[in-house]
Formats: structure tokens, C-alpha cells, sequence
């Protein structure tokens, strides 16, 4: 991965940008004044400089039309995608072979070498009853896990990271109580697991 160790070897942390690229559970402030994802990454990578393009009711194909003004006029170094809550969703029901094919065009126009693609999270499903179920969200997690492998970018698998921890579904309980927008100890998880990936694959020092 030829550019994340120019970057390593020529930028020093405060010269990076960061896009997080995403829908609703991108860009949710649940009563702050600033996107809590934003503002938690500050909190935890405060040298570096974040550009938060998410977008409520997004799924790849509306967020397509949006790539080029919000995600690579910013000419970004490192940008996060998380996509798949709405694309798998009954209502949106994006295809899997049209997500696939979104992810791979943004993945190439971007540089795999500046990607991090990151897997939607579970949502309880007693409170999605006839909108999202995990095992779709799941089928849409596994495309994302199979193009990280496929072009060696790093990866953060959300939808395992909730699922393990202890405090589950009871994570899922955001302001909205709808079982898929979750609130503070959820983008605490989502927060560190991107510096997590961050200081292992492209920072110069924890």
C-alpha cells in the first residue's frame, strides 16, 4: 500500500484529512450541536482535520449523485464509508449488485490506498419490524467484507463490534428509540474504532 507509507514517511498528522461518508448514523448530532460522530473523533484525533459528509436517508445511489461535491472536491486522504443500513432496508431496496458496483466506483476514483470501508451495524429488530432485518443488513455486511479483502483496504466491522458487546441491543438506543438510531455509547464504539484503525494503518504515531 504505496501512499500510506508516503503518507507515513512525508505528512505529519495534523496535514490529514479525513471524510466520514455515510447516512443518517453519519451525520446524527442526538442533542449536540455538531455531528456526535465529528465530534467524538475530535475529542479522540484532534490533529486532525474532519469533514463529515453524511446524509439522512441515504443509500449509495442517492449518495452517488453527492460523491464528487461532498466526498473528492474535499481531496481527501483518508475517507470512511459506511453504507448498507438504508440499502438493504424494505423500503430502499438497493441491489446487491448495484451496492457492490457503487462501492467499487468510489473505492476506484477514490485510491483503495485512502479508504476504510466500514460494515453497517445490526439494528433490534422488534423495533424494525417490516423496514430492516439483520440478516438482510448482514448479506450487504459481507459484500463490504469481500471488497476490503478484494482490494486490500482496511477494514472496521461494525456490525460485529456491536453485536459482541455486552451492553447489546441496549446500545441501539439512540434519541429516535427506533432500534437503528443509536445514541452515545454506540458512536462511542463507532468513534473508536475508527482512531483505532486510523493509528494502526495511517498515522505516523498513536
Amino acid at each position: 500500500m504505496g501512499l500510506i507509507r508516503w503518507l507515513r514517511s512525508f505528512l505529519s498528522n495534523d496535514d490529514l484529512t479525513v471524510v466520514t461518508f455515510g447516512d443518517s448514523l453519519t451525520t446524527r448530532h442526538e442533542g449536540h450541536d455538531e455531528p456526535l460522530i465529528t465530534l467524538k473523533l475530535e475529542q479522540l484525533l484532534p490533529d486532525l482535520n474532519w469533514i463529515n459528509a453524511g446524509h439522512s436517508g441515504d443509500d449509495v445511489l442517492s449518495a452517488d449523485k453527492r460523491f464528487e461535491k461532498d466526498v473528492l472536491r474535499h481531496h481527501p486522504d483518508i475517507v470512511t464509508i459506511l453504507f448498507g443500513t438504508n440499502d438493504s432496508s424494505f423500503h430502499h431496496n438497493v441491489s446487491q449488485i448495484e451496492f457492490r458496483q457503487t462501492l467499487i466506483k468510489w473505492i476506484e476514483e477514490i485510491g483503495s490506498e485512502r479508504v476504510i470501508l466500514i460494515t453497517p451495524p445490526p439494528v433490534d429488530e422488534a423495533k424494525q419490524l417490516n423496514k430492516r432485518t439483520n440478516e438482510r443488513i448482514n448479506a450487504y455486511r459481507t459484500i463490504i467484507i469481500t471488497l476490503s479483502q478484494k482490494y486490500q483496504i482496511p477494514l472496521i466491522d461494525l456490525f460485529l463490534i456491536f453485536k459482541n458487546d455486552s451492553r447489546y441491543p441496549e446500545i441501539l438506543h439512540g434519541e429516535r428509540n427506533d432500534g437503528l438510531h443509536f445514541g452515545e455509547a454506540g458512536y462511542n464504539l463507532y468513534a473508536a474504532s475508527i482512531a483505532k484503525c486510523l493509528r494502526e494503518h495511517f498515522l505516523t504515531h498513536p
